[in-house]
C-alpha cells in the first residue's frame, strides 16, 4: 500500500511540473480549475486531471442470482464493510469535433473490500478454502484486493463549454491486473486482527464494463465484470459488480 501512495505521489507531482510547462487554455469556460492541463492539438483538444477519487459498494451475483443461495452462505456479504476505493492517478479526456462526445482513457488504483456476514475462515490444505469457523469468536472477516485498471471511455456532454452545467453520460470498458490480496479477520479474544496475505485463486487478470452518469460535479458509476472473481474451477462463480459516486470528479 506504502508504495502505491507513493508511487501516485511522484506521479502527482511530475503532472504538476508538466502543468508548468505547457501553456493553459485561459479561454476555457468550465469553473473547476484544479488539477487541469489544456491543451489545443489542431482541431482536438486534450484535457487532463490527476488525482480523481471514486467511493462506491462492492457486491457480486451467483449466475445471475443477487441473493446468494444456501449453498454459498459463506460469501454473503455484510455489504456496508464490502467498500471500494478507486483512486485515479490521472484521466485524460479527448474532444471530438465541438465537445459534446470525446474519448476518455486512465489510470487508476482500485481498493476493493468484500466483507463477509458470516465467521469466514480460511485453510490452506491440499485445496485452499474458505469456511464458516462456527466454534471460533470470529466477529469480522474482509477479503480485501488490490487492482490496476486501464478504463477506456466515450462521453457525452450535453453542453460542453460549461461542465459544471453539463448533463453528462459515459460507457466504455476497462481490464485490470491484481496486485495484492489478503484475508483479514478479528476475534472477540483479540484487540489486533490477523492478516492472512494469499492470492486466495483470485482472477489475476479482470475485464469489465462502467457506466457514468451525471450532472456538473455530482456523478454516479457503476461497474461489472466480465470476470469471475475466482479462477474457474477454483472457487465459486461469482461476478463482481459495484456502485458508487466520484468524491473527486473531473
Amino acid at each position: 500500500m506504502k508504495n502505491i501512495l507513493t508511487f501516485a505521489l511522484l506521479i502527482l507531482f511530475s503532472g504538476f511540473s508538466f502543468a508548468q510547462e505547457e501553456p493553459i487554455d485561459s479561454s476555457k469556460t468550465d469553473d473547476n480549475k484544479s488539477f487541469n492541463i489544456n491543451l489545443s492539438l489542431g482541431k482536438k483538444k486534450v484535457k487532463t486531471r490527476f488525482i480523481l477519487l471514486d467511493i462506491g459498494i462492492n457486491s457480486y451475483h451467483n449466475e445471475g442470482n443477487v441473493n446468494i443461495p444456501a449453498s454459498l452462505e459463506t460469501f454473503e456479504l455484510r455489504h456496508a464493510r464490502s467498500v471500494e476505493v478507486n483512486l485515479h492517478i490521472y484521466r485524460q479526456r479527448i474532444k471530438i469535433g465541438k465537445g459534446l462526445f470525446n474519448i476518455e482513457h486512465g489510470l487508476s488504483f482500485d481498493f476493493n473490500n468484500y466483507g463477509f456476514q458470516n465467521k469466514v475462515d480460511y485453510r490452506v490444505d491440499s485445496i485452499s478454502s474458505f469456511y464458516i469457523n462456527t466454534g471460533s469468536d470470529i466477529i469480522k472477516s474482509r477479503l480485501f484486493s488490490s487492482r490496476m485498471t486501464l478504463p477506456l471511455m466515450l462521453h457525452f456532454e450535453t453542453f460542453p463549454r460549461k461542465i459544471s452545467r453539463s448533463f453528462h453520460i459515459g460507457v466504455g470498458a476497462y481490464a485490470s491486473v491484481r496486485l495484492g490480496s489478503n484475508l483479514k479477520i478479528k476475534d472477540a479474544n483479540s484487540r489486533k486482527a490477523i492478516t492472512i496475505k494469499d492470492d486466495f485463486s483470485l482472477n489475476d487478470f479482470t475485464f469489465g464494463l462502467r457506466s457514468e452518469l451525471g450532472f456538473g460535479p455530482v456523478n454516479l458509476y457503476m461497474t461489472y465484470s466480465l470476470s469471475d472473481l475466482f479462477k474457474t474451477g477454483q472457487g465459486p462463480s461469482l461476478t463482481p459488480f459495484s456502485v458508487g459516486f466520484t468524491v473527486i470528479p473531473f
